[in-house]
């Protein structure tokens, strides 16, 4: 397995794979994704590769001088439980590390346990949880 990181937009190829791959497991189009991601401020990719295949990425971006969102992430279910969720994170906090940031920030959704846990195992806490009607919309921040 390869890991990239990149400051900014990544290559044309990487976006297609990326928004293929957010596709394939949101189950929702990646639009929105791929416009905001022009639009935030010193947007950092992180993505798994086996091959040049994008197989897991991590994205975010800076939210104010040391403040940093960890916005979305994912790795295609034929590599889970390889670690390459966990090694993006700790990328990711690394370069947050090293670029200055001190407070780091992410929501997920109960339905993404996967992500809760792997949140709770890198340090993050959870302040508050958003209780929606429907039992699939509660959200955690």
């Amino acid at each position: 397995m390869q890991y990239q990181l990149y400051e900014g937009m990544p290559p044309e190829d990487v976006i297609e794979q990326i928004m293929n791959l957010y596709e394939t497991i949101f189950q929702t189009s990646s639009e929105n994704i791929r416009n905001k991601m022009q639009k935030v401020d010193r947007l950092l990719v992180l993505v798994a590769l086996d091959n040049k295949k994008v197989v897991g990425f991590k994205l975010g971006y800076e939210q104010g001088a040391n403040e940093f969102y960890s916005w979305i992430g994912g790795v295609d279910s034929a590599y889970r439980r390889q670690g390459i969720g966990s090694t993006l994170m700790t990328m990711q906090h690394d370069w947050l590390k090293e670029h200055g940031y001190s407070v780091v920030t992410t929501t997920t959704k109960n339905k993404w346990r996967n992500m809760l846990i792997l949140n709770l195992r890198h340090g993050y806490l959870i302040p508050l949880a958003r209780i929606r009607t429907k039992r699939e919309n509660r959200k955690l921040s």
